[in-house]
């Protein structure tokens, strides 16, 4: 295990980036102090860097970059970016197996997800059925000045299992994914 020589201390509250042969990982002690460790793994140690409370990292054109806790602001780790343009951040996000039937013959019929993408924001939606990993498109939304929030109902296929994978760029809320449920007849 790498993370022999962090000691037998506990942490909590964990989220790591990696950046060519560095992993990341800001996470918080037992005491509520937060520490900001790098794995060098080409040398096969770690190191302290700081109080850092990081709420999510991302590569971003080659450079690691991370939400700071304390004050909201996008930071490059490595110090390689300068100021990033509006909405021109990527990003992704997959959602973990969904499991499709239900007891007594229901069935998930369509998804509505509620989302609020920023003036040029966009937001991509594929599915993916019964982990054969084929990724069908389901379409783009862009956001505009005069649109609130968007709901953009999904109409999946029957199947065992499915995951829901969303990429874009911008500024992009979502705020629901609700799954519709059906009666199915028997047969």
């Amino acid at each position: 295990t790498i993370s022999h020589p962090l000691g037998a201390q506990l942490f909590s509250n964990a989220v790591c980036g990696v950046s060519g042969d560095k992993y990341y990982i800001s996470m918080k002690d037992g005491a509520g102090v937060w520490h900001l460790f790098v794995y060098d793994t080409s040398r096969g140690i770690w190191h302290r860097e700081d109080n850092t409370r990081a709420l999510a990292f991302a590569n971003v054109r080659g450079d690691l970059v991370y939400v700071d806790g304390a004050t909201n602001e996008l930071i490059s780790a490595l110090g390689k970016s300068g100021t990033l343009e509006a909405g021109a951040v990527e990003w992704s996000a997959t959602s973990g197996v969904m499991g499709y039937e239900m007891p007594d013959k229901k069935y998930v019929s369509r998804f509505n997800i509620r989302v609020l993408l920023a003036d040029g924001a966009t937001m991509s939606l594929e599915i993916q059925y019964d982990s054969n990993g084929e990724w069908i498109d389901c379409g783009t939304h862009t956001g505009n000045a005069r649109t609130g929030t968007a709901m953009i109902p999904v109409v999946p296929r029957r199947c065992d299992h499915l995951q829901l994978r969303f990429t874009g760029t911008g500024d992009v809320k979502m705020y629901s994914i609700a799954r519709i449920i059906e009666q199915g007849g028997d047969g």
